[in-house]
């Protein structure tokens, strides 16, 4: 086994599981490999690549350097880019403290869980990281690897470790290559290509409350996460995880209990004629028939949710709250994480004194209407719209605060929760290209709707760009460019320059957008925002040229504001 494994890595057999990995020849930068995710599913056709944010090899002492580890919301589902809420705290942060350089590197997936989050902390912590922010548990039972996905490796969290590193080795990846190909040629059964992933990935539809495999899942985060927090801890970093939201008021449950396992007749016939009721709109003789019916059988998730949506009507709200939430736990679709792992994330936090609560739950019940968190700010059963994102990163803006890890000093101007929704530079095709990929998600299972509102036209250069976006006629990149360039031509320079502003968000490390940034608003005569920019261009690449301009550029605001103080003392 020993001479195959060498013989193979002389071949460079196999894949490369480093979860960094040099972007340029002289490793002045890394980037998350876009292999690091193959690790974690049997099969390599699922793995999912993720962002490809730089950082520099060389940590200098003005860098303060974040790292983000989660699941499909972590990573800004289903805007991605600079709808993500690691964005939105990036672009605060960086106006916030104009003198400190950030590096925020986004090593969240989709479809993947604590066990992704263990594994790459593991090697995060070799990484200089100032802070590690978590957003993750939505997916314990239906990503990767967990108890009832198609991709899981069994019910043991040790088991699954074990297998997770000894794929680090090449025979191992040979032993499973071999079996992965063994396994397809003996499948008579025809492939169903036209299942999303969201299906492919789930084994287990239902997974009743309390069964033996909900405690699995509930038991498998918790030892995950304990172990990760306490490899922070041993390392002296400090981590801000978030507790979990998911849409209660707008989103019926999935799956509720089978007829089966349903003993009581008073219950059926209740919900049938509680069902019956509001066929014809008699709220109040539903209400009665599904209270009776929960009398008789607490544990249907469909009941639940009709007396949360009766009571909300009734603005009976404390009651509709404990309704919907009942409704969500009883889901035996587990697609919305239980209670219990916010417990969990609560009881981690008092336990670990460098581990730091993020309410993201309480910042959004405090932006809903009557603390019930729905569609206003979630898309579909988890996932946040953009105000969403932006709600999510003021939980975490707050926390990396209150835990001063930034000097108060350093502050210059900070930006206000408004100021940052007014400012936050995502273009109308990123908002129009998450809204059509819910559109998609939801035509499918296990929503199964028709008939969404979110479809694209070509009535507007912003919708002809994103839905070549959608069909990968064209990258992100190329879309901004092109969004650029036509906001010059047809003077819409407020929209030309949050363009410029989004592209530096995205390649942060890359002085060309800062000087593009800092040009345009000079032209504009924004001559904060033109220093600003120049200012963090010079940092990552000084020259002769953006000295004078800064210099020049203080000049003139000097000047001005020595007009100003003049005009002032005369009319005095």
């Amino acid at each position: 086994m020993l001479i195959l494994e060498i013989f193979l890595r002389l071949f460079n057999y196999g894949s490369n599981f480093d979860l960094f990995v040099a972007y340029d020849a002289g490793g002045e930068y890394f980037r998350f490999n876009p292999s690091a995710s193959q690790r974690y599913f049997n099969n390599s056709q699922f793995a999912p690549i993720g962002n490809q944010e730089l950082f520099k090899s060389q940590k200098n002492d003005r860098t303060f350097r974040i790292f983000v580890l989660g699941e499909s919301t972590t990573i800004g589902y289903p805007y991605f880019h600079n709808g993500s809420f690691h964005r939105w705290l990036q672009y605060r942060l960086m106006q916030t403290y104009p003198d400190r350089n950030f590096e925020i590197i986004n090593v969240s997936l989709t479809a993947v869980n604590s066990y992704t989050v263990l594994g790459f902390s593991k090697e995060v912590v070799h990484y200089e990281p100032d802070a590690v922010l978590i957003y993750s548990g939505h997916n314990e039972y239906y990503g990767a690897l967990v108890v009832g996905s198609t991709q899981a490796l069994g019910n043991n969290p040790w088991v699954v470790n074990t297998i997770l590193y000894l794929r680090e080795f090449k025979v191992m990846q040979l032993m499973n290559n071999g079996y992965q190909k063994l396994l397809k040629s003996f499948d008579k059964k025809e492939s169903k290509t036209n299942l999303t992933r969201m299906e492919t990935m789930v084994a287990q539809r239902q997974i009743p409350f309390g069964s033996e495999l909900y405690d699995k899942g509930v038991d498998q985060f918790k030892l995950n996460m304990s172990e990760t927090l306490d490899l922070y801890q041993k390392s002296d970093i400090p981590v801000f995880i978030g507790n979990l939201i998911s849409n209660e008021k707008d989103l019926p449950p999935f799956i509720s209990s089978s007829e089966e396992h349903i003993a009581s007749k008073s219950f059926s016939e209740h919900y049938a004629l509680g069902e019956a009721a509001l066929g014809v709109h008699d709220s109040l003789v539903a209400l009665d028939h599904f209270k009776k019916a929960n009398d008789a059988f607490s544990q249907h998730a469909n009941c639940n949710f009709y007396l949360g949506s009766l009571s909300y009507a009734q603005k009976k709200y404390r009651e509709a709250k404990i309704y919907f939430a009942a409704a969500k736990e009883l889901d035996e679709l587990r697609f919305r994480a239980p209670d219990i792992l916010n417990t969990i994330i609560y009881d981690l936090t008092v336990k670990y004194s460098n581990t730091h609560l993020v309410d993201v739950k309480k910042e959004f019940e405090n932006d809903s209407h009557s603390a019930i968190i729905g569609k206003e700010l979630v898309v579909d059963h988890v996932h946040p719209n953009l105000n969403g994102f932006a709600v999510m990163s003021d939980a975490f803006y707050k926390a990396i605060d209150d835990a001063e890890l930034l000097s108060k000093g350093l502050k210059k101007s900070e930006i206000s929760f408004e100021r940052l929704l007014k400012e936050m530079p995502i273009s109308k095709v990123d908002s129009i290209a998450g809204a059509y990929r819910i559109h998609v998600l939801k035509e499918n299972w296990p929503y199964n709707e028709q008939g969404s509102k979110h479809k694209i036209t070509s009535d507007t250069y912003e919708e002809k760009l994103a839905y070549k976006l959608l069909q990968k006629k064209i990258g992100w990149r190329q879309v901004n460019d092109s969004l650029f360039a036509y906001y010059n031509q047809t003077g819409q320079l407020e929209k030309a320059r949050k363009i410029t502003k989004a592209l530096v968000l995205e390649y942060a490390e890359d002085p060309v957008f800062y000087d593009k940034a800092g040009m345009l608003n000079a032209q504009h005569q924004k001559l904060g925002k033109a220093i600003f920019y120049i200012t963090k261009s010079f940092h990552l690449r000084p020259n002769y040229d953006k000295a004078q301009f800064l210099l020049i550029h203080h000049l003139k605001i000097a000047l001005l504001k020595y007009k100003k103080k003049k005009i002032g003392y005369y009319c005095q």
